[in-house]
């Protein structure tokens, strides 16, 4: 289906200014008129005004436009489709809200065949839809069944390797929940460590029995704080003799050209030839960084092993140096954020974030060159992207290739521990070698993204 829309719909139109429901409302009434609200575009149009008011907190408004959406889909034979089953996944949500757990369940389940049928049960759609089931269960009384839809979501979580995820570890709360219900506390302590790990690997875990641990073992070991105290008042201010100045505090130093300002405190401040000269944080302690581009995609498996390996250094640092001093916590890599071009979903761009011992990755919008014309017109009607647009056109364009907005640009910030060189080897082994390049480039070439468009937080897609 083309969408035109009449003269009346700009983007410079003030009902359009920062008012999703009202952008959505309108492109209601225009799907109306045309007689075509009974499509993908319409229904998912519906859901998004669902979508915006449960984030309002109007679930009951919610859940109106959510049964209304599942009519449209019905109505034209998609909502056995993924997007069918993510729809009954939301109208489960907002029963679930609205504490109707039989509403819920009835609407879960339906989703759940949806998944079987499609084989899309090991997806993070799939993942999440048998916790919600699983929490339920437990919830009302029903914990062993409960418990097997949970454990085969943390199951299916370790086989796609998101074990280590945020995701997980509410998993791994629940399934210690439910354990606890059922009276299996060693598989709920078992439960609870790995949350713990979750969170932060580097943890000790301390076990016992109601409260039977030693307090020592809470607290962080002695320190010799004489070590890294401040210097005194004495030390800071150096020996009025080495520095030129008599007893009285007056200067001796006819070289010395500063003024005092004397008071109670005696306090002055000087500046000798031979004085401390100031340098910034990242002088003293060698933060630099660097940015590495490039017009070809990582091999997903490769750049996943590049970040297990960037964690697994931090994990290899021993735990006291990040309590030492600054030079030894600072040493390495720190830092890394920027955007990514990847193999395993080439028409969308990703945002990647590496800090510590914390490594994310998030699909974003499709590359506007992945775009065909009519998604770009419509992504461009939106206030504020056609200026994103032009932007992009004229920033970030690959003007001789074929690559469009398509590409690797990522930062590295570092101590002196970090070794640019290296890091640019490791993440060039990443990219797709000249052979692997031809293969996905043939595989690729007319690939179109489906219409999706992010309006205020809330996204729309079709096809």
């Amino acid at each position: 289906m083309i969408l035109k829309f009449g003269s009346d719909f700009t983007p410079t139109s003030p009902v359009c200014h920062d008012k999703p429901q009202l952008l959505m409302q309108r492109a209601r009434r225009i799907l109306e008129k045309m007689g075509a609200l009974e499509t993908d575009l319409g229904a998912t149009i519906v859901e998004s005004m669902g979508i915006v008011e449960l984030r309002n907190g109007q679930t009951a408004k919610a859940l109106k436009f959510y049964e209304e959406s599942r009519q449209l889909l019905s109505s034209i034979g998609k909502l056995s489709s993924h997007s069918g089953a993510l729809l009954l996944s939301s109208i489960g949500q907002a029963k679930k809200r609205l504490k109707d757990n039989e509403g819920a369940l009835e609407a879960y389940g339906q989703a759940l065949e949806i998944m079987k049928t499609l084989g899309t049960l090991d997806t993070m759609g799939g993942i999440s839809l048998q916790e919600n089931i699983g929490v339920i269960k437990y919830t009302i009384g029903e914990a062993k069944e409960g418990l097997t839809f949970l454990e085969e979501s943390m199951r299916l979580r370790e086989s796609l390797g998101l074990a280590q995820s945020v995701p997980a570890c509410w998993g791994l709360l629940h399934l210690g929940n439910a354990k606890t219900k059922l009276g299996d506390l060693q598989g709920a302590a078992e439960a609870y460590e790995a949350l713990v790990n979750g969170i932060n690997a580097r943890a000790q875990v301390v076990k016992g029995e109601f409260g039977g641990v030693d307090p020592a073992s809470l607290l962080p070991p002695p320190t010799d704080r004489r070590s890294s105290a401040a210097p005194s008042a004495r030390e800071a201010h150096g020996n009025h003799s080495q520095l030129g100045h008599n007893a009285n505090g007056d200067c001796q130093d006819h070289n010395c050209s500063h003024s005092h300002g004397h008071g109670n405190g005696h306090g002055h401040g000087h500046s000798h030839g031979g004085g401390r000269v100031d340098v910034s944080p990242a002088q003293r302690y060698g933060i630099s960084s660097f940015v590495y581009r490039a017009r070809r995609p990582f091999d997903s498996a490769r750049f996943q092993a590049f970040v297990d390996g960037l964690q697994a250094k931090r994990l290899s640092v021993p735990l006291g140096a990040l309590h030492g001093p600054p030079e030894s916590a600072l040493s390495g890599l720190m830092r890394a954020k920027g955007t990514c071009w990847l193999t395993s979903a080439p028409l969308h761009e990703h945002s990647w974030s590496f800090a510590g011992l914390t490594a994310t990755l998030k699909q974003g919008n499709p590359w506007w060159a992945a775009c065909s014309e009519q998604h770009i017109f419509l992504r461009a009607a939106y206030p504020g992207m056609q200026g994103i647009y032009d932007q992009v056109r004229a920033e970030a364009w690959d003007q001789e290739g074929g690559c469009g907005d398509r590409r690797q640009e990522l930062v590295f910030i570092g101590g002196p521990g970090m070794v640019e060189e290296v890091l640019r080897a490791e993440i060039d082994d990443c990219l797709l070698t000249e052979a692997e390049m031809e293969v996905f480039t043939e595989a690729n070439h007319d690939a179109v993204a489906p219409f999706e468009l992010s309006i205020g937080g809330v996204s729309m897609r079709m096809g």
